[in-house]
């Protein structure tokens, strides 16, 4: 399923479980971005892909005191890949949805591994106690 601009949601968490799942399965993480509130509560939120930004990370050199960029594990691209969910008479509509991306998505095979997709649900966790109570080992 796709989102739509004119999508509402009725939760916040509704609108974020929504677009964490859809992430997963186009094959990205998602970041929590900026927020913006009033004396109401919370008004505005963005959620992000994971590459976006500039990587500032440096570290020190080992033979001198000067200080060199090191290269991340997960570079940031500047991804401009968003969503902004906006509350309007307690529902959460989507005003802004970007989807372009300009780095390489998750291949299929290795979507799993994606936190978004590495959650246990209740019911198999449920299953994996009792069979650890009952001393079966997992198996391949």
């Amino acid at each position: 399923m796709m989102i739509r601009r004119s999508m509402s949601f009725t939760t916040l968490e509704a609108a974020e479980n929504f677009y964490y799942g859809y992430a997963g399965r186009i094959g990205f993480s998602v970041c929590k971005s900026t927020t913006s509130s009033n004396a109401h509560g919370l008004t505005r939120y963005t959620l992000v892909c994971s590459k976006e930004g500039k990587s500032n990370a440096i570290i020190p050199s080992s033979n001198t005191l000067s200080k060199i960029k090191r290269i991340p594990r997960n570079p940031r691209t500047r991804c401009k890949a968003k969503i902004t969910f906006v509350v309007q008479d307690n529902i959460w509509l989507v005003p802004i949805w970007i989807t372009s991306h300009n780095h390489l998505l998750a291949k299929p095979s290795k979507r799993r591994f994606l936190p978004t997709n590495r959650k246990i649900i209740p019911h198999t966790r449920n299953i994996i106690h009792y069979l650890e109570a009952s001393n079966i080992a997992p198996s391949q």
